[in-house]
């Protein structure tokens, strides 16, 4: 089915349109056969006046028989042979109107009777009615055309205004975050749409209602392990230390150690995931130095690269001023920082840079590891998904978080091989111009 004949906009202009030309044409239709009915009425008033005015004395038949170039004409009675009468014979009709066809044309006229004979007044009817004919078609043609000529871009000028709250609205719903839950606008939805959005909004208060449930759970969970995972954690540092362990029994220990990291370090990427996906109003946004950012993460995550040999530093000092939640801003580039010193190899490099241009604030993070298959390089957005074989005991999560950080500020996040080395990823993270307070 074509989406002409979906689109409640073409239903309406179509219909209205032809409605528009069928009452057109009728109306076209009816001025024609009124006017030409009006020309038979006209014509024979005018008979019939003319008749009026004639008697015994005023009769000239020589004339009247000569003068066939005139619409109008008379003919009385003769007995002379010799002339050539118009209507043969006048007394086989009686007084009154009547219609005769001479030489392929219809002639109208009017039988008055006088004292001794009758008088017939002749309309050359077929001259006549064509003109009338013709006065009548331009009479109801031309305002049908300017009618139509006029109606057509009125009727989709029209509609086109109709139908505008329903695009905002439409238009709002898409530039929304997939985070964003709240009611839709029904101030300037047209009553007939009202039902629909406030049903949309029930749906929507539900799946919020959901949702808020969900995160609350895995909020709540992660914190309330987050203590006995400390707990354990000091609980295996401290039995490392012990000297009596020896053998398999510290290598077991060590083992332990490991696992309850991991676990803490999930949950607290879990923590993060939940407050990422807090609701917009709960956000409190300022203006963020980016370089300021990267060098938050970079004294942060410093040990981490240390314990890897991995050389990890920015390679442009240009700063730019966002405004932006300054948390959400360095858990994005924190997270992408910290996923590069997992995965890249001992000895490694990762370099933090910045640009932007008329439409983009770019960050791009390029490192020299085994980077990621082209195949898979959308499939790693999604959470806990993690790829096999690269030796790494990762939880799945940090791009997972990454993406939604950019997305709750319309952005885009792209995975490229590496621009700054033979091998390796670059991230490149695209944030809208809009979130200047300075300009490029």
């Amino acid at each position: 089915m074509k989406n002409s004949i979906r689109s409640i906009r073409s239903k309406l202009t179509f219909g209205v349109i032809s409605l528009a030309v069928l009452a057109s044409l009728l109306t076209a239709l009816f001025t024609f056969f009124y006017s030409f009915k009006s020309a038979y009425r006209l014509q024979d008033d005018i008979l019939q006046q003319t008749a009026y005015f004639i008697n015994e004395e005023s009769q000239q038949p020589d004339l009247a028989l000569n003068n066939h170039d005139n619409r109008i004409f008379i003919q009385n009675q003769h007995t002379d042979p010799q002339l050539d009468y118009f209507i043969t014979d006048l007394e086989q009709y009686d007084q009154g109107f009547h219609t005769i066809n001479k030489d392929r044309k219809k002639y109208r006229f009017y039988i008055k009777q006088l004292e001794n004979q009758k008088i017939a007044v002749i309309f050359d009817e077929s001259e006549f009615r064509d003109e009338i004919v013709r006065h009548s078609i331009l009479l109801s043609t031309i305002p049908v055309l300017l009618f139509i000529l006029l109606i057509v871009p009125l009727v989709i000028w029209i509609v086109w205004r109709s139908m505008l709250p329903i695009n905002r609205l439409s238009r709002s719903v898409q530039q929304r975050s997939e985070n964003n839950l709240t009611a839709l606008e029904s101030k300037q939805v047209p009553q007939e749409m009202q039902g629909f959005v406030s049903a949309i909004n029930q749906l929507l208060s539900k799946v919020d209602g959901s949702m808020r449930q969900q995160k609350r759970f895995i909020a709540d969970a992660s914190h309330e392990l987050r203590s006995p995972m400390t707990a354990l954690s000091l609980q295996a540092e401290r039995l490392i230390r012990q000297q009596q362990l020896q053998g398999n029994a510290r290598e077991q220990a060590n083992a332990l150690n490991q696992g309850i990291q991991r676990i803490r370090h999930l949950l607290e990427q879990l923590l993060s995931l939940a407050r990422v996906q807090i609701d917009e109003s709960q956000r409190q946004q300022s203006a963020v130095s980016l370089l300021g950012i990267y060098r938050r993460v970079l004294e942060d995550l410093l040990p981490l690269a240390d314990d890897k040999a991995i050389d990890i530093g920015l390679v442009s000092d240009t700063d730019q001023m966002i405004f932006a939640n300054e948390s959400e801003i360095y858990t994005l580039i924190k997270t992408i920082c910290e996923n590069a010193i997992i995965y890249v190899p001992h000895g490694g490099q990762i370099d933090l840079s910045l640009r932007c241009d008329e439409h983009w604030v770019m960050l791009e993070i390029d490192d020299n590891g085994s980077g990621i298959p082209v195949e898979e390089r959308q499939q790693v957005f999604a959470p806990f998904y993690r790829i096999l074989g690269n030796g790494q005991q990762g939880t799945g999560l940090g791009l997972a978080i990454a993406e939604t950080i950019v997305k709750r500020y319309q952005g885009t996040i792209e995975l490229n091989d590496s621009k700054r080395f033979e091998h390796g990823l670059n991230v490149l993270i695209r944030l809208p111009n809009g979130l200047l307070t300075e300009g490029c």
